[in-house]
């Protein structure tokens, strides 16, 4: 169903990737970002602190790791942008970010008490100057009217934009309008459509959502960037600070705010506590989860079962249903037996059991394909053997190959439209140490060409979501590691700001054409078994009559 799968009790039409069902998604989405911005104005002391209103415009998002509120007060505390927007001596804008403190200098140290003095009368005035909440939230809703097109995006478009850039950045093959439909479940609540991805995808426990993992810290980043963040590469870290402190932080924000409007003094408390540094060693990272799970809709809350189950019309392999039906509840219901007993039904019926078919031999324009494809696969796999043994040499491991499982040869941009041929190839292999202890899992990145550039070094489950968008693009799987190499960090930088010719639709796309090709696969002229793969020999001998025919049998063939 191209994972259009819809939920019980839902709006059908947030299901559809069309474009009146992305413009009622994304407007769907606005209103509820605006009430978040409402509600986080009505809790900010403007009138006292008319650094507040600014600075929430520059870069209060509305995304990060607590509830949209609570992360548009921390983002509006976590950044003062000094000269923001204006260009440095190099021409470019300056990143400068300090921590603000009320009645600080611009670094968070204590002024003068001269200072102070001079600045008494500036300051009554500055307040009695700032902009009223109406002001703030008009600017929000619909940005500054004299401005051009191109700057005219408000602090909520450009939450969205981060939002949506966040959850196609972490999971792969998530087109922009299924970001938007999940959006739109969660209200706008980052961590809330985390968890329901995880639940439409049944993700295993071991794979889920990791606030300090390398693929969120990336994602993180490229969000920032679309977002326009004046510091997008120390957003993480802050976020990361609001995180580690989140229990107090969402305390003291949900405090004040059911007692009305917080006070300059929680203000400062909340920048200290946003300042003080992260003991990772005592941090439970699975805190912010716990909480956004509290946070589902009524009708996720208590698990996957109001998800699609039908392993057929939701395009799922029956045991991943099943495995989503268990994990809702400890007990089932007799309509969830039954679910459970369809599934399980001989609809699948054991292949042992049917009769064996009488064997058929290979023809000879069949047998020449299938020995010119495992021609071919014995090339490859010895020249990526030897690739590999000097790696492994070049790097100092003294470790002997098991076995390659995984490898992408095209890898890189074309240096032109006729050349075939990328610069790169991905691999993952198996390694064992000389010494005999266990299998270790690599990764290695080998130049195409005649130079003989290649690195590799060992994978962790944790790199199962480390992406590669031309691995993702041949719809192969191959495990990353986390530093830089060809279609990683960079490449999605370049993506993010539009600079790539790889987009995130052209991925999926791509994804969904290698893996939806019908027919015979060179894997199969690979694995071969004479003896067994009677309808592969089939298909063989008419794919290789086929290509081999001429137009005169083509067209006798149409006319019969």
């Amino acid at each position: 169903m191209d994972g259009r799968r819809r939920r019980r009790g839902g709006s059908p039409g947030l299901s559809y990737g069309d474009s009146a069902g992305i413009a009622g998604n994304r407007s769907a989405i606005l209103c509820a970002i605006h009430g978040q911005y409402k509600e986080a104005l009505a809790a900010l002391p403007l009138e006292a602190m008319a650094a507040l209103a600014p600075r929430l415009l520059a870069a209060g998002v509305c995304f990060g790791f607590a509830d949209p509120v609570t992360n548009i007060i921390a983002n509006t505390l976590s950044f003062l942008p000094y000269n923001y927007g204006e260009p440095d001596s190099g021409g470019g804008a300056t990143g400068k970010t300090h921590c603000f403190l009320p009645g600080n200098g611009i670094n968070g140290e204590p002024e003068p008490r001269g200072a102070r003095k001079r600045k008494r009368g500036t300051m009554t005035k500055t307040m009695a100057a700032a902009m009223s909440r109406e002001e703030v939230f008009s600017e929000i809703v619909v940005g500054a009217a004299p401005s051009p097109p191109e700057a005219r995006i408000t602090i909520a478009e450009r939450s969205l934009e981060g939002l949506i850039t966040f959850l196609t950045s972490y999971f792969c093959y998530l087109p922009g309008w299924d970001a938007l439909r999940y959006l739109c479940l969660a209200k706008a609540d980052l961590l809330v459509a985390v968890r329901l991805i995880e639940l439409d995808r049944c993700y295993r426990n071991k794979d889920e959502f990791c606030i300090n993992s390398y693929a969120t810290k990336t994602a993180l980043k490229y969000a920032a960037l679309s977002a326009r963040q004046p510091n997008a590469d120390g957003f993480h870290t802050s976020s990361l600070s609001l995180a580690y402190h989140l229990k107090s932080i969402t305390r003291t924000v949900l405090a004040d705010r059911s007692c009305g409007r917080l006070s300059v003094e929680e203000i400062q408390k909340l920048s200290r506590t946003l300042k003080k540094p992260c003991k990772h060693d005592k941090w439970d990272s699975h805190s912010p989860m716990l909480l956004a799970d509290e946070r589902l809709p009524g009708t996720h809350h208590s698990g996957a079962q109001n998800l699609d189950l039908d392993g057929s019309a939701g395009g799922r392999r029956p045991e991943s249903a099943i495995k989503s039906l268990l994990k809702a509840s400890d007990s089932l219901s007799s309509s969830e037996v039954l679910q459970v007993a369809s599934l399980l039904s001989p609809s699948n019926r054991n292949p042992a059991n049917k009769p064996l078919q009488t064997s058929i031999e290979l023809s000879n324009d069949a047998l020449e394909m299938f020995v010119g494809y495992k021609e071919n696969f014995v090339g490859q796999q010895s020249f990526f053997r030897k690739r590999i043994e000097t790696a492994l040499r070049n790097k100092g491991f003294l470790y002997e190959l098991h076995v390659i499982c995984g490898v992408n040869e095209r890898v890189g941009s074309q240096k032109s439209f006729m050349d075939f041929e990328c610069p790169y190839s991905h691999v993952n292999f198996f390694a064992s140490p000389k010494d005999g202890s266990c299998l270790k899992l690599f990764f290695a990145e080998f130049s195409n060409g005649d130079d003989d550039k290649s690195f590799c070094c060992i994978v962790s489950n944790k790199s199962t979501h480390v992406r590669c968008c031309y691995c993702e693009y041949e719809g192969i799987r191959i495990v990353h590691p986390d530093e830089n190499y060809c279609g990683g960090d960079t490449d999605f930088n370049k993506m993010v700001c539009g600079e790539h010719d790889m987009t995130n639709e052209r991925i999926i796309g791509g994804g969904k054409l290698a893996i939806s090709k019908l027919g015979i696969c060179g894997e199969d002229y690979i694995y071969l078994d004479p003896t067994r793969d009677t309808k592969l020999i089939q298909g063989m001998n008419l794919s290789a009559s086929r290509a081999n025919a001429s137009w005169d049998d083509i067209m006798r063939t149409a006319q019969t």
